[in-house]
């Protein structure tokens, strides 16, 4: 639950816990409206960039190699607001991985948010 009109943090997590590295990793964010990145925070070595439009926002984060048993973040901050005849809304974020050998839809995580006025 996060309050209308005020900034919020998500982190995205990639976590390998495989006995391989897995390479060319990119993890891209969808966030819809009423959803707005104020900024991201990616860990050193690794790069992200985010988009916002009408219909929400997007984060595209790189970061090449995930060695076996270890993990990345990703911290976003976000605002949302709701319309004067709305007071509440549920919205669904969704992150998925790509990287060698793992296809699109292979893995991807979400997570709800309920804005409150």
């Amino acid at each position: 639950t996060a309050k209308a009109g005020n900034s919020f943090g998500i982190q995205i997590r990639a976590l390998n816990i495989g006995v391989a590295g897995v390479h060319n990793s990119h993890v891209s964010v969808t966030l819809p409206a009423p959803l707005t990145v104020l900024s991201v925070s990616a860990p050193s070595g690794t790069n992200a960039t985010f988009n916002n439009g009408p219909s929400g926002a997007t984060v595209e984060w790189d970061f090449g190699t995930l060695d076996s048993n270890s993990e990345s973040k990703l911290d976003v901050t976000v605002t949302g607001v709701l319309t004067p005849m709305e007071s509440t809304k549920k919205v669904t974020i969704v992150a998925q991985m790509t990287a060698q050998g793992i296809s699109p839809g292979n893995a991807v995580a979400q997570s709800d948010v309920t804005l409150i006025l």
